[in-house]
């Protein structure tokens, strides 16, 4: 039974997420997780990523936005995608 809800995505499906969140916009400093769980015939996708402290809330909102419709988009899977936005904190 390999769709079993909550089981873990495989490590190319996660692969293919992680290529996504990089590669989705300039401004993605870091990529903190990637994790994928079955949940039926569909994945729970949840992606943290870092962009700039002094990005403003409604830059940070679009990426996050985006983010999330790419992702499902080009996964080649049906996800539910929660994307996580952490701003970085300048030393």
């Amino acid at each position: 039974m390999t769709l079993l809800a909550g089981r873990a995505a495989g490590p190319e499906f996660l692969k293919k997420l992680t290529w996504i969140a990089v590669n989705h916009s300039r401004h993605i400093q870091q990529i903190e997780t990637v994790s994928a769980y079955h949940f039926g015939n569909q994945f729970l996708v949840e992606v943290h990523i870092v962009l700039p402290e002094r990005m403003r809330v409604k830059k940070a909102h679009d990426i996050q936005v985006l983010s999330q419709f790419t992702t499902a988009l080009f996964s080649g899977r049906a996800v539910f995608p929660i994307v996580v936005i952490f701003l970085e904190e300048t030393p």
